[in-house]
């Protein structure tokens, strides 16, 4: 009946009786000793965040919509992490996989001479936007506008003809 009374995590809190016959038998309450364990897993949590985005290579948490508390923060550090971002990871790898997609494709057609470009929305510190192009013999220079010429051509040409089909290569 005692242990029904005063058992259980709902019941802390309220005083409990024991008669005992001497003092010698009387019950230790002992408090449990805080080891700052708290303090511990916190600190390892924001080391686990630090190292994931370091190894993503992110200078900016913002970027991901990760809060720092107590850093102001704006629209013009999301924009440089942004760009930072885009053009030191995501640019390389663009371009490394652009690569492989024409190699497999000058393979697969010898006598065609291609060049796969990626489109992609470009910001500016300002504000402004443009699209890019971006292409795998761009690693160097940071542009191609022969290319994006091309686009633009093929883009004019195929609103003139929209009722003609598009001629596509087979690629089996």
């Amino acid at each position: 009946m005692l242990q029904l009374q005063y058992a259980g995590t709902s019941n802390a809190g309220n005083l409990m009786y024991i008669d005992v016959d001497s003092p010698e038998n009387a019950p230790k309450v002992e408090p449990i000793p805080q080891n700052g364990a708290d303090g511990y897993y916190t600190t390892i949590n924001d080391m686990v965040v630090q190292r994931i985005l370091t190894g993503h290579r992110i200078t900016s948490p913002m970027i991901l919509g990760i809060k720092t508390s107590g850093q102001l923060g704006g629209r013009d550090e999301v924009v440089d992490a942004y760009l930072l971002l885009v053009n030191t990871v995501i640019r390389p790898y663009q371009q490394n996989i652009l690569q492989v997609i024409e190699d497999l494709l000058q393979y697969m057609y010898p006598e065609e001479e291609i060049t796969v470009g990626v489109q992609q929305l470009k910001l500016f510190t300002d504000g402004s936007e443009d699209v890019d192009v971006v292409t795998s013999i761009d690693a160097d220079t940071g542009d191609d506008s022969e290319l994006e010429a091309e686009i633009e051509k093929a883009d004019k040409e195929a609103s003139i003809d929209d009722d003609e089909p598009i001629t596509e290569l087979p690629l089996a």
